[in-house]
């Protein structure tokens, strides 16, 4: 899922996944998200719209922070995980990194996954 902006990066996610991927990225309308993350065990996503409909629709949310702050703009509800390094730039509130991206590229697809385990264990 995502907007018409990720479709690109959707496509080459799906191309290199090991599993079928359904690539809904810029082909839903905001109800037709909401019934497609209703159907989800659970929603790994970004500090975005889709965090807050998932917890709002009662979804457990893994959570990625980079920029932003858990602590302002987290997922409401409990049994969510966040994911976030801790940088000295962090939070820094901006929509494009100036330096490194260093926020983003400290979190491992080991990370996400022990997030995965901790949800549906």
């Amino acid at each position: 899922m995502g907007g018409q902006k990720e479709t690109d990066i959707a496509e080459e996610i799906a191309a290199i996944a090991e599993a079928p991927v359904l690539n809904m990225a810029g082909r839903t309308s905001i109800r037709e998200l909401m019934a497609l993350i209703a159907r989800c065990k659970l929603v790994i996503t970004n500090d975005s719209g889709p965090m807050h409909m998932s917890a709002a629709l009662g979804i457990p949310v893994i959570a990625i922070f980079g920029s932003t702050d858990p602590a302002l703009s987290g997922p409401i509800g409990n049994g969510h995980v966040i994911i976030k390094k801790d940088v000295s730039c962090s939070p820094c509130f901006l929509r494009t990194c100036p330096t490194d991206l260093k926020c983003m590229d400290k979190i491992t697809v080991d990370d996400v996954l022990k997030g995965v385990e901790k949800i549906l264990a």
